[in-house]
């Protein structure tokens, strides 16, 4: 009988269980870089790695990149309202890019590995507040999302104070503020 024993190195086998191939050419990579900071290496032909920027600025958290994100290298995180994205699987299929809606946002960096530890996990790419309804203090969309479509709508409502109100009001409470403003009006008030 021989008796096998594994290599240090060869930590990660061909068929882990829950782990899908890349995945799992991640893990081994990752083990392989360690800490260290061995530069950028730029992927083949048939090969596809990246990495995204995000233009904190313009960043609304509208989560259309996640949903559009087939490999979930990108990944919302409710619990500190983060958006965060891991390079090691992203297929740089680009769908990302091409969903956000906001200009000069997202861009993807294509068939390109940085082989640095950062690289191998979810790194927070951007952050936003939530922001509560002014009417009955809900949370329902972040900061930025509501200042963004304030903006855009102030120069059309002009100096109609209800109307910028909604803006600043849940799905709930911004027709019963309209509503309340019609009913008062046709009683006179």
């Amino acid at each position: 009988m021989i008796n096998l024993t594994r290599i240090k190195e060869c930590v990660y086998g061909i068929n882990e269980d829950g782990l899908k191939k890349r995945e799992i050419f991640s893990a081994r990579l990752a083990h392989l870089v360690g800490e260290d900071d061995l530069g950028a290496v730029k992927t083949g032909e048939h090969v596809h790695y990246g990495n995204i920027k995000i233009n904190t600025d313009t960043c609304t958290l509208c989560l259309s990149c996640v949903g559009a994100c087939n490999v979930r290298a990108l990944t919302a995180h409710p619990e500190d309202n983060t958006l965060r994205f891991n390079p090691s699987i992203c297929t740089n299929c680009t769908y990302c890019e091409v969903i956000c809606p906001e200009p000069d946002c997202l861009t993807v960096i294509k068939d390109e590995i940085n082989l640095n530890p950062d690289y191998f996990k979810q790194n927070v790419m951007a952050h936003d507040d939530i922001f509560e309804c002014v009417e009955c203090g809900t949370p329902f969309a972040t900061v930025k999302s509501v200042e963004k479509i304030a903006n855009m709508m102030k120069p059309i409502f002009g100096d109609d104070e209800l109307r910028i109100k909604t803006l600043y009001c849940c799905a709930d409470c911004k027709p019963k503020i309209m509503l309340q403003a019609h009913m008062d009006e046709r009683k006179g008030k």
